[in-house]
Order: structure tokens, then C-alpha cells, then sequence
């Protein structure tokens, strides 16, 4: 073996102790890109399986440097692999190609530092630094010509999948697009609840919750083991639907997050996010089945603006409902009431009204929200301190 040879080894084997290092630095691009890879992987379901078959990427980009800078001359497993996850995921081609660049300059930059690390001579280091370099370019463009073909081809196997093209109009209809009437083949104008399960056992998951609400499913595979469902009814969620709800459980080999019901299009959306950032929560503690309702205020710590804007609306739209006409005085009266430790005529003191006020008023919530109002106390006043730290919380001068 020549010297060079020898010294790309060494070098591989550094940068596979320094793999997570070189994942890091391409997500941190991947993260700061606006392309749609950025955005497929802040989805909860892709995030673990991207990470591990981007390791599994790299590692085999180490291996061909081991070999002695042996750029493939056919197309690697692991990238036919890439290419073809992402055509069934109804994804851009472009999402496997920056996926390839942003691991070149990620990668470049760590063997940079690591060959600085090396006890050679000068004119050893140059060249390995000269050979890895070129190594790393035709690497990455090699696998982003595969990609392309790889991807071309999986995609004219696919067209025509009824799975795939009702994903896709499901996506669109999430992203804000009108649908024609029938288009996905289940009414808009209803009661939905949105699920997300996954696991081996995800399909029979949602057929058996929405067995257990007697609802109409629309289902659509996502991303891996990952479908995305709808339980729609013509009615209102009733009290035993939110019973079956409460006592059911996921068969082994499936996990499930809820959103929370909601009425037409928007409700359609909106039960979805709910459901996203529940599935966020049920993935860091590997519950079986999160509700949205039982995970709010954790998914806040995990997601941004959109979870912030998901949790203060699912807690303080029934504040609203609920209210006489305009929406201050029952949240002044939450204010006053949970600031004088749920104690009634505390609150009544505070606001100039009479104590019967304050419960006639706690009553109508309570109605509005299925149960006491202490039993929420941490989700509505969080939800209240949230509206008015984001300048949202109306103004209006009302008589309490």
C-alpha cells in the first residue's frame, strides 16, 4: 500500500469516530436551507429514519476513501435507496441532490480539520488534502447523477399509485389549497379528528380507533411506517366517542397521537397539527397513544410559532364559545380566578362583581369544555399568559 493510500485509511477511520460531528454539520446546513429538505426534515416521523440513512450514506462514503478514493462507477444501494424513498414520498428530486451537496461541504469541512490533526509531513498532508478533496467532489456528484436516475425511474413505476397521488393531494390541501368536491374521496364538511400512527401496525391502529368511534376514515401513508388518517362524522363529537377515546389504546406495534375534533376545512388542518405536535411528544417519551389534549403544553417546548398558535387557539376557542358576546370578561374572569388561587370571591373582589357572577360564568365554561375548570388550570392560564405575551389579547374597554 502507498503512502497516500495509507494515509486516506487513517483518515477514514478518524472521520468515522467524528461521524455524528459530520451529521450535525450537514443538517445544521440542511436546517438553514430553504429547499424542501429542510422541511421534510422538521417533520417528527422522518427526522430518526433521515439521520440513520444519512449515517448510513456517509459511512459508505468512508468506506469507498478507506478503499483508497474509489468514487462508485455504479450506483450505491444506499443512494437507490434515498432516491426511491423520496419519489414514494411524493418529494422533489431535489431533496436527494442537496442532501448530497450539503454532505460534501459537511464532510469536507470536518476532513479538513482531521487531516490538520495528523502527524505528517508537509508534503504528505498536502496531497492527502489535495486527493480527499477531489475524492469528496466526484463523490457527491456522482451519487447526485445516480440520484437523478434512480429517482426518474422509481417515479415512472409509481405513476398512476392511487397511494401516492392521494398523498400528494392531501399535502396540498394541508398547505392551503381548495379542493374540488370528492377529490380525495371524503367530505371536508364535517367533524374531523386527526390521527398519525406508526409502527408495524399503524393501518390496523387507525382502523380499529375509528371501529371504536363508529367514523369514517380517510387514511394516507406517509413517510416509512407512518400514515397520516381522518375520522370524519356529520355530528358533533359526542360523549361516548370522547369515552372510547379515553380508554383506547394502540395494538402492539403501533402509536398514535390525536388531534383534537374540529369542524370543516380548516378543522380538517387544523386536527392535523395538533396531531403532529402531539406525535413530537409521543416520540420523546414513547407513549403509546398521546392526545393532543393530554400533550399541549409539552408540545410547546418542542415546537415554534405554529405549536404556540395551535395551543393558545385549542384552549381558548371554547373561552370564547363560551362567552357572553364579546371574549374579555370570561377570560378576565380566568385571570382573576386562577390569580386568586381558584378561590371565587377573591376573584369576585377583584373584578367588582358578585360571587354568583363568577360561578354562573365558570358554569358556562365548564359546559364548554366537558370538565372543571381546575382540571385545566394549567393549560388555560398558560394559555392566557401566551395571548398576552404575543399582543393578541383584545383590547376593548367592556364592562365586566
Amino acid at each position: 500500500m502507498n503512502a497516500l493510500a495509507e494515509d486516506a485509511r487513517v483518515l477514514a477511520g478518524v472521520l468515522v469516530d467524528r461521524l455524528e460531528e459530520i451529521v450535525d454539520a450537514e443538517f445544521s446546513l440542511l436546517k438553514a436551507d430553504p429547499g424542501p429538505l429542510a422541511a421534510l426534515i422538521e417533520i417528527p416521523e422522518a427526522v430518526e429514519p433521515t439521520l440513520e440513512i444519512t449515517r448510513r450514506s456517509l459511512r459508505h462514503e468512508l468506506e469507498a476513501l478507506a478503499a483508497g478514493f474509489e468514487a462508485p462507477q455504479e450506483c450505491p444501494q444506499i443512494t437507490a435507496e434515498l432516491a426511491r424513498q423520496a419519489a414514494m414520498a411524493g418529494a422533489p428530486v431535489d431533496v436527494v441532490q442537496r442532501g448530497f451537496r450539503a454532505g460534501h461541504v459537511a464532510i469536507q469541512g470536518v476532513a479538513e480539520k482531521a487531516i490538520g490533526t495528523l502527524d505528517l509531513p508537509q508534503a504528505r498532508r498536502a496531497a492527502l488534502e489535495k486527493a480527499a478533496s477531489g475524492f469528496f467532489f466526484a463523490y457527491a456528484n456522482r451519487n447526485v447523477e445516480f440520484a437523478a436516475t434512480e429517482y426518474a425511474r422509481e417515479r415512472a413505476q409509481l405513476r398512476g399509485s392511487a397511494s401516492i397521488a392521494l398523498l400528494g393531494r392531501v399535502r396540498e390541501v394541508l398547505d392551503g389549497a381548495i379542493p374540488d368536491p370528492g377529490e380525495l374521496e371524503y367530505a371536508l364538511d364535517r367533524n374531523h379528528i386527526a390521527v398519525i400512527a406508526w409502527g408495524a401496525e399503524a393501518d390496523a391502529a387507525i382502523r380499529s380507533l375509528a371501529q371504536a368511534v363508529d367514523r369514517e376514515a380517510l387514511a394516507v401513508p406517509s413517510v416509512g411506517e407512518t400514515t397520516w388518517a381522518w375520522l370524519g362524522s356529520s355530528g358533533e363529537p359526542t360523549e361516548s366517542e370522547a369515552r372510547a377515546l379515553k380508554g383506547f389504546r394502540p395494538p402492539t406495534g403501533a402509536a398514535m397521537s390525536l388531534g383534537e375534533p374540529a369542524g370543516g376545512l380548516e378543522g380538517f388542518r387544523r386536527s392535523h397539527l395538533q396531531a403532529r405536535l402531539a406525535q413530537r411528544v409521543g416520540l420523546r417519551t414513547s407513549e403509546p397513544f398521546t392526545p393532543y389534549r393530554a400533550a399541549a403544553i409539552e408540545s410547546l417546548a418542542l415546537g415554534g410559532e405554529e405549536s404556540i398558535e395551535s395551543f393558545v387557539s385549542a384552549e381558548l376557542d371554547p373561552v370564547d364559545r363560551a362567552g357572553d358576546g364579546p371574549r374579555l370578561p370570561l377570560r378576565a374572569t380566568l385571570r382573576a380566578y386562577f390569580a386568586a388561587g381558584q378561590n371565587a370571591t377573591a376573584a369576585a373582589a377583584s373584578l367588582g362583581v358578585s360571587e354568583r357572577t363568577i360561578a354562573y360564568r365558570l358554569r358556562k365554561l365548564e359546559t364548554e369544555l366537558g370538565c372543571p375548570v381546575n382540571s385545566r388550570r394549567a393549560e388555560l392560564d398558560a394559555a392566557l399568559r401566551l395571548e398576552r405575551l404575543r399582543g393578541r389579547e383584545p383590547q376593548a374597554r367592556l364592562r365586566l
